[in-house]
Parts: C-alpha cells; structure tokens; sequence
C-alpha cells in the first residue's frame, strides 16, 4: 500500500466530518479483544444494499467504515457516536481491503 490511500482518507473524512457526513466515534474492544479502546475517525453509512444475483435489493444494512490509522477494530467490539452505539458484526464482503479503510456491518 503506497501512502494515498491513507492521506487520502483522513482528508476526505475531516470534509465530510465538516458536512456533518462522517463520525468521530469511541471504540470499546470485546471483552478479552485484543485492540486499545480510543478515539476512531469513521464513515457510516446505514442504508448500503445487498443486491441479489440478478440486481435485485435483498437487503438494506447498516455498515461502518474506519480508519485504519487510529486503530485496528475487532468483531464484536463497540463504537460509539453521541447516543448511538454499534457492535461490529463482521467485515463487509464487498471491504477491497486497502489498508487504509475497513467496512465493517453493525448492528
């Protein structure tokens, strides 16, 4: 991974933070996780789509993505924004993996 991934993230999480379209969240790991609590810069989007082989919308779900650069996350840990608590449930199959961003689906 070359560093654009990275810059580039961090710079589009501050603008859309400042449009109210990105979250500055507190992670809390599983009981027994191995990650540090802290601070976690994310992006959450709650209504991705799982299209169906033919195109079709099976179902709507919430996924969270974070920077990775504040912090490694587990399944089964917590962010929390303001009142809204999430719990990561596993990494999203469309996540490309980039090193820089993990989507993760939330409940």
């Amino acid at each position: 991974m070359n560093a654009f991934a990275p810059d580039f993230d961090a710079r589009a999480h501050a603008a859309f933070a400042a449009a109210g379209m990105a979250e500055d969240g507190d992670y809390a790991p599983p009981a027994g996780g191995s990650t540090p609590a802290g601070a976690r810069r994310c992006f959450v989007n709650p209504r991705r789509q799982t299209l169906g082989e033919l195109g079709h919308v099976l179902a709507r779900r919430t996924v969270i993505g974070v920077l990775l650069a504040d912090g490694a996350v587990e399944q089964g840990g917590t962010l929390v924004f303001d009142a809204r608590a999430y719990t990561l449930q596993q990494r999203d199959e469309t996540d490309d993996g980039d090193g820089s961003l993990e989507w993760w689906v939330v409940r």
